[in-house]
């Protein structure tokens, strides 16, 4: 069987009104590329022998559609077959 450890990851920005985008430190924009380099981990950070499966589930941030959120948050898992893959 394999195990499973969750992943919770809270990017914290500065929020601001969409008008003004060059006062804000947009985290919804920084998520998003984290969430691409994420995928890259077991191609560079493991051996091919260590088969696990890290997935980024839910991204969530702001309830505005012209408020720039303090914070956006992604959770997910990381299956695995070996408990070295965590370390």
């Amino acid at each position: 069987m394999a195990g499973v450890s969750g992943v919770t990851i809270t990017v914290k920005g500065r929020g601001g009104h969409g008008s003004a985008p060059e006062f804000v430190k947009d985290c919804i924009s920084a998520t998003c590329c984290m969430n691409t380099e994420l995928q890259k981990i077991k191609s560079i950070m493991t051996e091919d022998s260590q088969n696990f499966v890290f997935s980024i589930c839910t991204i969530n941030a702001g309830s505005s559609k012209n408020v720039f959120p303090d914070e956006c948050i992604m959770t997910g898992t990381i299956r695995f077959f070996d408990v070295e893959v965590l370390n």
